[in-house]
């Protein structure tokens, strides 16, 4: 195995491992139970592009991933930051489906659908008119408004889509499961979302659990879970 710098996206496909690190992506082949054989580099990434995300399958075919934002809230001219970049799994063809999404961490397409979930991580700078962290299904072709909108409507949103559910601010949200019926039908369709941290600072611990759903609907919508767990505050080592 090749040593990568802050690894925070794997993906399987077929005989293949995707990994998503700090450079891009690289691709690992021929593990035999203990160690890869095969390594390659996929996508390489300019410098001070901001952090490789959540990988996730398209129905396509295509590996989607999310790239944040080099910084908390300025502008970025560079084609691949805080956006969600899709490319073929030979590393070709490498494209931004949509941006202005300051932190895109966790991604999951619904079973079946062209509907991709993505957690989105919020600015740090905006004091009591911080939002909290978002889940949102993102188009091809969005626009988010990173770093004007964060959410407060107006002009700086104008265009920009709405989330499906509203997080705990500074949560830190990571990966996104979707559940199809697969824990009950006391749960029927739902999102989980992982919550890092809990507020601005060091983690606190939940008070409470809980795990929210929707029946009788063929796909999740809001509330989504909230699986808050400590670990470190919000975007340190990228949570």
């Amino acid at each position: 195995m090749i040593d990568v710098e802050t690894p925070l996206g794997l993906l399987w496909s077929g005989e293949t491992l995707f990994v998503s690190s700090k450079a891009g992506v690289d691709a690992d082949t021929g593990f035999d139970g203990r160690r890869f054989s095969g390594h390659r580099v996929v996508v390489a990434l300019p410098d001070g592009t901001g952090e490789s995300n959540g990988l996730t399958l398209a129905p396509d075919g295509r590996i989607h991933m999310g790239s944040s934002a080099p910084c908390d809230h300025c502008g970025t001219t560079l084609p691949y930051s805080a956006a969600i970049v899709s490319f073929r799994a030979d590393g070709t063809d490498v494209r931004v489906d949509a941006r202005g999404i300051r932190a895109p961490i966790g991604l999951s397409y619904y079973p079946g659908t062209s509907d991709l979930f993505v957690t989105m991580n919020q600015r740090d700078d905006l004091g009591a008119k911080t939002p909290g962290d978002w889940l949102a299904v993102v188009r091809p072709g969005d626009d988010w408004g990173f770093p004007n909108c964060y959410g407060q409507g107006g002009a700086a949103c104008a265009g920009a889509p709405r989330p499906v559910a509203t997080l705990d601010q500074h949560a830190a949200v990571s990966g996104v499961a979707i559940l199809t019926g697969q824990l009950g039908p006391s749960i029927g369709n739902a999102t989980i979302v992982v919550e890092w941290a809990k507020g601005l600072g060091p983690a606190k611990s939940p008070s409470s659990r809980r795990v929210a759903g929707t029946r009788g609907r063929s796909r999740p919508s809001s509330p989504a879970s909230r699986t808050p767990s400590p670990g470190c505050s919000h975007h340190q080592a990228r949570c």
